[in-house]
């Protein structure tokens, strides 16, 4: 196969097929570096294969996504340098060097370049750590469904002590916020941060914390359209003060639009004509603007738009009061379902949610039931504990994402694992050992889960989080 041949689905199909353990790479700055894991290939939005691992020369585990392209020059082209979901891209994988040796990432750091010119070498030392002999997979030292199902229950709750630890040190630090409660200065940037779970993350959380500071309210004349100044503020031309926040809430998603005009953000030239239309027309209320809003935008500046309607419906009477007294008053069920409904983000009339139930489940399982425990730990409220430990360990099964799907395919089960706690355990597992191939640690490979495994919650003062069954 000549250099000109080979087409970046070449180079994603020998990349898949032949990067096996063990396979030496020379890099374009002539580093040298192995295969341990070639990563999953990626179906939607972002680099090529996630979450391989590479063995540098120095013998450091690298763990991270690889990108593929034609050019080295198409990363820039394609404006990955300023795109986050890039950010974490191990190695850039081309057939044309067209561009220097590294590839710039965004945020400041590059990644090294492998030009692939045709077929891989073959490994060069001992495959042990093949995806066919993965030790999760070898009968001889893989768990019984019994005590896999075990394992799965302690990692998801070690997982839910790791985020009440967290939660603890971020209120004793929590910052002092005109107008919010300590609590909801803690719980809101963490709930936001829940909107960007599988996307930017960080973004969202910066988002929350500029909204929280925001100014109190609107003062133009569109407050008496019937929309609160949040909702209203997403259009109108004479909020300038306060929708600037706004604006820069929507920008952090649309870096290639003027996200000060709703229009704009949908990087959409079908629904951006539609909404200048709409906007001409003045027989349409500013309710029927919104909603077209809502149903046309992507999914980051919908969520991001939830999030802005999230933080005015709670800016009087605060969302943790709101959790607490839920929690303490109501069986786990009803507890559930309160829980979710409060941070459901629906627009009468639109087709979408900007927040979803079921993205409103994976918040309340990950953010406000370990927020509550870590409340309750630090007030001695054992009540608390209790209700919101309940209330995670019997929390129905969330939507499946890439980790969880991945995992249950890597430890073969042949159903999704019973209810969240156990989801809970696979991203537990994925993160401490799974994702960087530790598994000579892994308590699915038939270490002990006591020896290896964290499990900070028997050492949570003042709860009761290891004796919840």
């Amino acid at each position: 196969m000549v250099l000109d041949s080979l087409s970046e689905a070449d180079i994603a199909r020998i990349w898949a097929h032949e990067a096996l353990p063990g396979v030496p790479l020379t890099l374009v700055s002539g580093a040298h570096w192995r295969v341990i894991y070639s990563g999953r290939p990626n179906q939607g939005a972002g680099p090529d294969f996630q979450d391989a691992v590479l063995l540098d020369e120095t013998g450091r585990r690298r763990h991270g996504d690889i990108e593929i392209h034609r050019r080295a020059s198409d990363w820039r082209h394609h404006g990955h340098h300023r795109d986050p979901r890039y950010s974490r891209v191990l190695l850039h994988v081309v057939s044309i060097r067209d561009d220097g040796p590294d590839t710039p990432l965004p945020g400041g750091d590059c990644a090294p370049v492998l030009v692939l010119t045709g077929h891989l070498p073959g490994p060069d030392i001992s495959p042990a750590g093949n995806s066919c002999c993965w030790p999760c997979q070898d009968t001889r030292t893989r768990p019984a469904p019994e005590a896999l199902d075990a394992l799965l229950f302690a990692a998801g709750m070690a997982r839910f002590a790791e985020r009440v630890v967290r939660f603890r040190a971020e209120l004793c630090a929590a910052p002092a916020l005109t107008g919010w409660a300590a609590e909801d200065a803690v719980l809101i940037p963490a709930v936001a941060e829940g909107l960007g779970y599988g996307r930017d993350r960080t973004s969202f959380r910066q988002a929350a914390l500029a909204l929280l500071t925001r100014p109190a309210a609107c003062t133009c004349t569109c407050a008496g359209s019937g929309l609160s100044a949040t909702k209203t503020a997403l259009h109108c031309k004479g909020c300038e003060g306060y929708r600037g926040n706004t604006a820069a809430l929507l920008a952090m998603f649309v870096p290639f639009a003027d996200a000060t005009d709703p229009e704009a953000a949908t990087g959409n030239k079908a629904h951006r004509k539609e909404l200048r239309q709409l906007r001409g027309d003045p027989s349409q209320s500013a309710v029927g603007e919104y909603r077209k809003f809502a149903d046309c935008i992507g999914l980051d500046v919908q969520r991001s738009a939830g999030l802005v309607i999230l933080i005015d419906r709670w800016q009087h009477a605060g969302l943790w009061p709101y959790c607490h007294a839920v929690l303490l008053g109501n069986p786990p069920t009803v507890a559930r379902e309160a829980l979710e409904r409060a941070l459901q983000v629906r627009i009468p009339g639109a087709r979408t949610a900007l927040i979803s139930r079921a993205r409103a489940a994976i918040i309340v399982c990950n953010v406000v039931l370990p927020f509550a425990a870590a409340i309750g730990a630090l007030t001695d409220e054992r009540a608390l504990v209790d209700a919101a430990s309940a209330c995670y360990c019997t929390y129905p099964g969330l939507t499946n994402n890439r980790v969880t799907r991945a995992m249950a395919a890597q430890l073969h089960l042949d159903a999704p694992p019973r209810g969240a706690i156990r989801q809970q355990g696979l991203h537990h597992l994925y993160r401490h050992f799974c994702a960087a191939k530790l598994c000579g640690d892994c308590p699915c490979g038939g270490n002990r889960p006591g020896d290896r495994m964290p499990m900070p919650a028997a050492s949570l003062p003042g709860s009761r989080l290891a004796s919840v069954t």
